[in-house]
């Protein structure tokens, strides 16, 4: 009775601290009302270029953008001059330029997605980033101005530094030992380390082929072989009764067959050895 009295009276204590605190449940993030920004679709980005016709944006607007929030974009200037730009993409909806950039973290190992808006001027009309910093149409962080930096760069300098892959960099055992700077030169006027180059091309072919005799000397060479090739079957079987005919100095020529056919020494017994030998068709092992 005692440890039950002692136990009633921990849990009464117990829920007295639930009901006093009440911060147990789960903690709900609370919306931003901030103004989001109206993007085009993903399919509407094409990867940016040199060739492409853009918005003159100059050092100056950067500068301007940022100095009316009293943010200095050096810091963005140098994380674009360390290559953490990774991917600069743009997309042309009337009057408006939109371009998409993912820009590297500085201190995390992830990626963050920065929106620019501009006018056909340059002017820079809104700009977010999915950074804590970079909500609403008015952001001013780090990543904003790395894709600011890119942008003025290929506009004005046709260059963007971005984010150097595996394969860009040759390996220095690729690297070539010396580079040619001359014109082209065409496949004949290549230099050769053989003196003589008559025997480059093997022909193993006659160059004057007897057309005429070609086509029973191929046939020969087909009947004489004895595989039993696709190409041999186009050919009709021999005839007995030409062989026996047209040869007439090989006198046992038709016995031969018979012999090999069994016809001359075929008797009864051997007729019904054989149909005992056969019997059972395909299970049979002979």
């Amino acid at each position: 009775m005692y440890f039950a009295a002692l136990l009633s009276e921990h849990l009464f204590y117990r829920l007295e601290a639930y009901d006093r605190n009440q911060n147990f449940d789960a903690v709900q993030a609370e919306e931003n009302d901030d103004p989001k920004m109206v993007l085009p679709d993903n399919d509407a980005y094409l990867d940016i270029n040199s060739s492409m016709k853009l918005s003159p944006i100059t050092k100056e607007h950067i500068t301007l953008y940022f100095l009316q929030f009293h943010k200095n974009p050096n810091d963005g200037k140098s994380l674009y001059e360390a290559r953490f730009l990774h991917i600069l993409r743009a997309a042309f909806i009337g009057d408006s330029r939109y371009f998409k950039g993912y820009v590297k973290a500085s201190m995390k190992r992830i990626m963050y997605e920065a929106y620019v808006k501009l006018s056909i001027k340059g002017e820079i009309l809104e700009c977010n980033c999915e950074c804590v910093a970079g909500s609403g149409v008015s952001a001013h962080c780090k990543h904003v101005a790395v894709v600011l930096c890119g942008l003025e760069n290929i506009i004005n300098d046709k260059i963007l530094l971005k984010t150097e892959a595996p394969t860009e960099k040759l390996q220095s055992f690729h690297m070539p030992k010396k580079v040619f700077t001359g014109s082209p030169l065409k496949a004949h006027k290549l230099p050769f380390k053989r003196k003589s180059i008559e025997n480059i091309v093997f022909e193993p072919y006659k160059k004057r082929i007897n057309v005429q005799e070609y086509t029973q000397k191929v046939r020969n060479i087909i009947l004489n072989c004895k595989s039993q090739m696709p190409f041999k079957q186009l050919y009709g079987p021999a005839n007995p009764y030409a062989i026996e005919n047209d040869h007439d100095y090989c006198g046992l020529v038709t016995n031969q067959i018979f012999e090999q056919l069994e016809l001359n020494t075929l008797s009864l017994n051997r007729i019904q050895e054989i149909e005992r030998e056969t019997c059972g068709q395909r299970e049979n092992p002979k």
